[in-house]
């Protein structure tokens, strides 16, 4: 099951099972208990779902009618608001777009709902993970979207306008490829694969077209079983193009003496297919594109020789070739991570030296990540946990997802293989503020961010339905046609005996307005 949140909005998406009687694909509202009387309207379908004790409402909206066959594994909306993906175990991705339909057979009156699916087609096996770019494409109503597949490939498709076409293929993998993620600077693809491995494609940066390359794959975690304890170097394999052109980089070199006394052990860092019983491995990178944190992990401590400990694993864009940071507490592996979309203010209170920042950055970034077991939610200010939650679902978690219209309104959704979601509300709290803080405004964030950043905070439903509902007015306004009749008026017996012609459908004039 997956789930997704339509940006600065109250509206979210959930996918299940096909089936003769569910399409795979629901719309779902959040309404606030203030708005309850203002959404008294018809719902297609007629369910709803009150969440006791709360103070908002779980409505259902529509299910997207005319799309996959099989299983819907991914759901993903676009940063930009125009389009929405959907991934399915019958190998295809579809685009659906906004489009206006009758609240019920026969009215004149009409809403705006998902649909005119697109189907793209390129993968031979399930359809695992979408992500979408955070960068606009050439015009505002285009972006790129990476797809990844059981079969072993992921594909760069360009999306927008008339045309929907593939850019690129990625292989490389020799199982199954479960998770992608773009880096939000458009400068890396990183997908993760139940081979164990993690690869990464970095952008050519030509002026005519967009292309990556092969440039790292990680697997093995090494360590000096004696001597100095400081960063740890680990495999990594370097390549220069998309063929395959791969080479270890070496640790650096140490002296006769030196490499007598120290050891060298390694462990795979990534979980395989016998160890990890989940179908998805959702990567993601943070917001700001500084970092990406990875899940389906494990650490060991080489120079006790313990068990292995389930982690995630955080790497640094500006060195990949180590794990920047490791996160501890985690009871099972984990299967997903979702970043909040914003960037948060720094809490104005001195750091406490027993609780170390993740990571030196002038804002901070907050994210949860899902397991099998438990919903954990930190900040880049601590490597502990800002909360944690269990005994959420009697399966295994496999989505997440924001929902943030203000800073007062903050709520995380989680999707599990149980079929069920849950909803995690952040409370006000004496400051007037939820437990994240007050979200940086777009002139505070750096200057390589505005331009997302004020995009990612011009999104509007609301305004997209008014403009979808003026388009399909527009396709609607009909002009005045002429038909011309080949009928042979004589032939046809129509004359009269005042020698008039005889008017045939060709002095029809049909307008619609």
């Amino acid at each position: 099951m997956s789930i997704d949140v339509y940006p600065n909005s109250n509206y979210f998406i959930t996918t299940s099972v096909v089936s003769d009687e569910d399409t795979g694909i629901r719309f779902w509202e959040i309404i606030p208990e203030s708005h309850y009387q203002d959404h008294a309207k018809f719902s297609p379908g007629g369910i709803s779902t009150t969440t006791t004790g709360s103070k908002y409402r779980i409505e259902y909206r529509y299910d997207l009618q005319g799309g996959h066959t099989s299983t819907i594994n991914v759901v993903r909306f676009s940063p930009n608001g125009q389009y929405l993906a959907s991934g399915s175990d019958d190998q295809m991705v579809i685009i659906w777009s906004l489009k206006s339909v009758p609240v019920q057979f026969g009215s004149k009156e009409e809403v705006i709902q998902w649909g005119h699916p697109r189907q793209l087609r390129g993968h031979v096996g399930d359809v695992m993970d979408l992500c979408w770019s955070r960068q606009n494409g050439p015009n505002d109503q285009s972006c790129y979207l990476v797809s990844c597949s059981v079969d072993g490939t992921a594909i760069l498709w360009n999306i927008g306008g008339n045309k929907f076409s593939k850019i690129q293929t990625f292989d490389g993998h020799k199982k199954l490829v479960q998770g992608v993620s773009l880096d939000p600077m458009m400068k890396y693809i990183i997908t993760m694969s139940s081979d164990s491995t993690i690869r990464g494609y970095k952008n050519r940066k030509l002026k005519t077209q967009l292309q990556f390359f092969h440039k790292f794959t990680l697997k093995n975690r090494e360590e000096e079983t004696e001597g100095t304890d400081e960063n740890v170097p680990m495999n990594i394999d370097s390549g220069n193009n998309q063929n395959e052109s791969e080479n270890n980089v070496n640790a650096p070199a140490v002296s006769g003496n030196q490499e007598a006394k120290n050891k060298k052990c390694s462990h795979r860092m990534f979980l395989d297919d016998v160890e990890y019983l989940s179908f998805v491995r959702r990567l993601t990178w943070s917001p700001d594109g500084t970092f990406f944190l990875t899940p389906a992990s494990v650490f060991q401590d080489l120079q006790s020789e313990s068990k292995n400990l389930y982690t995630v694993y955080g790497f640094l864009k500006s060195d990949i070739t180590q794990p920047a940071f490791m996160l501890p507490g985690i009871k099972s592996y984990a299967t997903c991570i979702k970043f909040n979309p914003y960037l948060y203010k720094k809490s104005t209170e001195p750091m406490n030296p027993e609780r170390p920042a993740l990571l030196d950055l002038p804002y901070k970034v907050i994210f949860a990540v899902g397991s099998g077991e438990q919903v954990i939610v930190y900040s880049s200010e601590s490597v502990y946990p800002m909360a944690v939650l269990g005994n959420l679902h009697y399966a295994s978690i496999n989505d997440l997802s924001w929902i943030v219209t203000s800073d007062t309104n903050v709520k995380l959704l989680v999707a599990s293989s149980d079929g069920f979601c849950s909803f995690i509300s952040f409370e006000i709290q004496d400051n007037g503020l939820t437990l994240l803080g007050q979200r940086l405004i777009s002139s505070e964030v750096p200057e390589k961010l505005k331009g997302i950043y004020e995009a990612q905070e011009r999104v509007d439903f609301k305004r997209l339905e008014l403009e979808a509902i003026e388009n399909n007015s527009k396709k609607n306004q009909f002009k005045n046609v002429t038909f011309k009749s080949k009928i042979n008026p004589t032939s046809a017996g129509t004359t009269n005996n005042n020698n008039s012609t005889f008017k045939g459908p060709g002095d029809v004039e049909m307008i619609r307005t």
